[in-house]
């Protein structure tokens, strides 16, 4: 006979046998039924990361995820940066990665790691493209009327415009 649909684990068949006298043997078969199929990981290819005004980006590992699965079940995926430049990040695997603003510009690969409910895995690569999206912040000193006479570039007189950004700002520089 055909024997179909045992769970994960110990499983125990009895066979009978019965001749024309309803005279009957018995005899059981212990089935030991194992997951041993990897997960199938799938990530994205590339994907962009976004430094936030606090600066950084915190990323969980299922934006990298397009997909993947199991025959049986997953029970965690995880991600891990392979470089890290920042204090706050590291390359272990966690539930997300913190990239900062010393990372922008960079591509920085993060692996990322499917495991399933009987502990079998796979990883994939993704490529994370990481970038500051905000604009700077510019704050004008007030308006001032001068006298034809002032010098309008002198700052002690006309005030100096103050500016900050997520990450740092380059320069401040008359537009005129």
């Amino acid at each position: 006979g055909t024997v179909s649909n045992l769970p994960i684990g110990h499983n125990f068949i009895k066979w009978e046998v019965k001749d024309e006298c309803d005279n009957i043997s018995e005899c059981c078969t212990r089935v030991t039924v194992r997951d041993e199929i990897l997960p199938t990981a799938v990530c994205h290819l590339n994907t962009v990361v976004s430094i936030a005004a606090n600066q950084q980006a915190i990323v969980f590992a299922s934006s990298f995820d397009d997909g993947s699965h199991d025959n049986c079940a997953i029970r965690d995926i995880e991600v891990r940066k392979t470089v890290n430049s920042c204090t706050a990040g590291n390359t272990l695997f966690a539930k997300q990665a913190i990239f900062c603003c010393d990372e922008i510009g960079q591509e920085i690969m993060v692996e990322m790691k499917v495991t399933d409910v009987h502990g079998n895995m796979n990883t994939c690569m993704v490529r994370a493209t990481v970038q500051d999206k905000l604009n700077p912040y510019i704050k004008c000193p007030p308006n001032i009327t001068l006298d034809c006479q002032a010098d309008y570039e002198d700052l002690d007189i006309t005030g100096e415009p103050s500016a900050v950004d997520n990450c740092s700002v380059k320069d401040v520089v008359k537009a005129d």
